[in-house]
């Protein structure tokens, strides 16, 4: 089964992440929040951290975590 991660949100939280990310030189975690669905928009719920890859202008970065986050059917329409 192939993942979909909703490119929308992933480059959101880039973008809000890029800037606090340039300012600092230490390597400061940065939270980024996404939704990955299936080729046919449904919720991928056994994702782990490895099966991802996080690059950021255009270098890979390490995800140190995953955390899973169940929705309702009102979050999916918000």
């Amino acid at each position: 089964m192939t993942r979909v991660l909703a490119p929308a949100l992933v480059a959101l939280a880039l973008a809000t992440a890029a800037p606090a990310a340039a300012q600092s030189k230490a390597s400061t975690p940065v939270k980024i929040d996404f939704r990955a669905l299936t080729e046919d928009g449904q919720p991928v719920s056994d994702l782990k951290a490895e099966e991802l890859t996080l690059k950021v202008n255009g270098k890979v970065r390490p995800v140190q975590a995953l955390a899973v986050f169940h929705g309702s059917a009102a979050d999916a329409a918000a």
